[in-house]
């Protein structure tokens, strides 16, 4: 083993994964350089660069990458491709034209390859079968079909095997795929813009935007990330926002949409509004109390546009939102993302964040803080919490993005037992 239980994310990467290939060349935070890596170091780095090509396609499997290294000399590399596609093993090794020049190489796969019949025949039996001579993995994987399996087959097959080497920055990047296996339950991303005095708005409703360029482009990259957006009706009337991605180097989709709406405050806009404003150009999910559903008319043009869909929610006079929320949306799936649900990104108001974070279900939290103050009172995080019984995070990850602090965590002990899987 090479080295392992290293709990601090390196500088340069984030639950986004490595800075300066998601941020635009022109906002990218200056990251250090990699060439005091060791060999290994330096060659997993590329394998977990390389993962990052699987953004948003890959869930809810996780996003692998793999590089094929021989004699110093990179010969190919792979990425998990769509869900159900072939793993990054797999597409590596499809890129070699002769597979006798693989005889001696080292194989560096960010996950152990696993050992089991899927959508895809075993990655451990594809290595196994080759003439690569020693294979470094980065961490093992938790999957009860796989955990070690992949590995100590290799092992039966006279392979090197080396593991634990950029452990925590593969974790991090493939934070859903760990902790849904873990928990068998979808995860809750957060994400909000404040200023130094807490406000995530000001409050004469003039702000745009609290962050600069650089955060923006990384809450893009990070819709990628997780399976759909959330949002409040009352971001969603003021803000009117896009809910896209943009601004980050490369796009492989765009995300989910959904807006908790239970009163119906969506069928007071116009169409003409909501289409010049917004566009309906991509699915929009409004989440919503039946009988206000019920009450609005068959020919209302929400209704009739078949780029908008109603869920019904439960209890939806319940103190208890946030469960009718994650119950609504994971019975939902098939219909929101044609596959299982495995991470929801609530990007506010400060009402849904509060929310959520009162029935502390949120699993990580991106908060960005400007340097500027409104001194305004509205638009802030309210929770009504002694400091005695508050609860506790994690700092995993803390980042300058141009003038802006980005500090990542996670509810206190959860990233420890991720780790550990």
């Amino acid at each position: 083993m090479l080295h392992g239980g290293n709990l601090k994310i390196k500088e340069g990467f984030g639950f986004g994964g490595y800075f300066s290939d998601i941020l635009p060349i022109e906002s990218a935070t200056k990251n250090p350089s990699l060439d005091h890596l060791s060999v290994d170091e330096y060659w997993m780095t590329e394998a977990l660069r390389e993962s990052l090509h699987s953004v948003g396609i890959s869930n809810p499997n996780p996003a692998v990458g793999c590089v094929i290294v021989k004699d110093g000399v990179e010969i190919a590399r792979g990425h998990t491709q769509a869900y159900g596609g072939v793993h990054a093993e797999r597409m590596a090794f499809s890129k070699v034209k002769d597979q006798r020049f693989l005889q001696g190489a080292t194989v560096y796969v960010t996950l152990e390859p696993c050992s089991h019949f899927g959508h895809q025949p075993p990655c451990a039996d594809l290595i196994a079968g080759s003439g690569i001579r020693r294979v470094v993995v980065g961490r093992v994987d938790p999957d009860p079909r796989v955990s070690g399996r992949g590995i100590k087959k290799l092992h039966g097959s006279d392979k090197v095997v080396s593991r634990g080497l950029l452990e925590a920055e593969i974790t991090a990047w493939n934070y859903p795929f760990f902790l849904t296996r873990a928990n068998q339950t979808p995860i809750v991303a957060l994400k909000w813009a404040q200023t130094l005095d807490g406000q995530l708005a000001d409050d004469w409703g003039t702000s745009k935007w609290i962050s600069g360029s650089s955060s923006r482009a990384y809450t893009h990259w990070l819709r990628q990330k997780y399976d759909l957006i959330l949002v409040g009706i009352g971001t969603f009337l003021s803000d009117r926002p896009r809910l896209d991605v943009r601004d980050c180097r490369f796009i492989q989709r765009q995300p989910a949409r959904v807006v908790f709406d239970p009163k119906g405050k969506i069928f007071e806009i116009a169409e003409n509004d909501l289409k010049t404003k917004d566009g309906l150009n991509r699915s929009l999910h409004i989440l919503i109390d039946g009988n206000i559903l019920s009450q609005q008319s068959s020919d209302h043009w929400l209704k009739q546009n078949d780029q908008v869909h109603f869920h019904v929610l439960p209890n939806v006079h319940s103190q208890e939102i946030v469960p009718g929320i994650l119950k609504t949306l994971t019975e939902a799936s098939d219909v929101i993302l044609k596959k299982p649900l495995q991470s929801i990104f609530v990007e506010g108001g400060p009402k849904l964040l509060s929310a959520f974070l009162k029935e502390a279900v949120a699993d990580v939290i991106h908060v960005f803080i400007a340097p500027r103050m409104t001194a305004g009172r509205m638009n802030r995080i309210q929770l009504t919490l002694p400091l005695n019984v508050s609860q506790n995070y994690d700092v995993i990850s803390a980042t300058q993005l141009q003038n802006d602090m980005l500090i990542e965590m996670t509810p206190h002990s959860q990233w420890s037992q991720v780790v550990g899987l």
